[in-house]
């Protein structure tokens, strides 16, 4: 499969999920299927203001400093009782970023 192909994949999947959403009136939705090797795929698109950003955004954003000074005592915070699962990180990460601790 060429990159072009792939490209129209991705797109084809992202319009079928933003009319998904667009009609059931949903602000995020993950799809998830499995690969014929075994292997899970997950897709996710989130409806937000085009200004907000999410935890995940501002973790990418940060420096060494700044993830040691925000981050670390966040993230020991939020997952402090244990159990979280992967779908909890997930949503933790898609909370917006005035959740993070300045």
């Amino acid at each position: 499969m060429d990159v072009n192909e792939s490209e129209k994949i991705i797109a084809t999947c992202r319009d079928t999920m933003l009319t998904a959403l667009e009609k059931v009136g949903g602000q995020s939705l993950i799809c998830s299927w499995t690969r014929h090797d075994g292997s899970t795929v997950k897709l996710s698109l989130t409806i937000r203001e085009s200004d907000q950003n999410t935890v995940a955004d501002c973790i990418r954003d940060m420096d060494d400093e700044e993830m040691a000074r925000r981050l670390v005592p966040n993230v020991l915070d939020v997952f402090a009782d244990g159990g979280q699962s992967e779908d909890d990180v997930r949503d933790w990460l898609e909370l917006p970023e005035s959740f993070l601790r300045h």
